[in-house]
């Protein structure tokens, strides 16, 4: 499963995003690790995660992969949480995620320059 390629290692690097954000929701569900079907989801999904970046480090810069890994990470997972759990969304949560998904592209921007 490691990529030969940079497109690869962004495929992998947005299913790593994707199982990291659902893992999260799954140890939401776990209820502090006392359910054990969502305790064992999140736990084989974490695992999996820092495997897919170890392949993923092996194309894309760390600094690169681990800024679009949190920052869409907590994206998914602020929307995942107002759709599921209804949690608040309010302006200067909107506000702070924007900040944040603009900072993945700035960092992305750098790093294609630099090369």
């Amino acid at each position: 499963m490691r990529p030969k390629n940079l497109r690869g290692a962004w495929v992998l690097l947005m299913l790593m995003v994707c199982i990291e954000s659902f893992s999260t929701m799954m140890l939401k569900q776990s209820d502090g690790f006392q359910i054990l079907t969502p305790t064992l989801i999140a736990l084989v999904g974490f695992f999996t995660v820092l495997l897919l970046f170890s392949f993923v480090l092996n194309v894309i810069p760390a600094s690169v992969a681990y800024a679009v890994w949190t920052g869409l990470g907590t994206l998914l997972v602020v929307i995942a949480g107002w759709v599921f759990f209804g949690e608040e969304l309010t302006f200067i949560s909107i506000f702070g995620i924007t900040l944040v998904v603009v900072g993945v592209i700035l960092i992305n921007r750098i790093q294609d320059n630099t090369q």
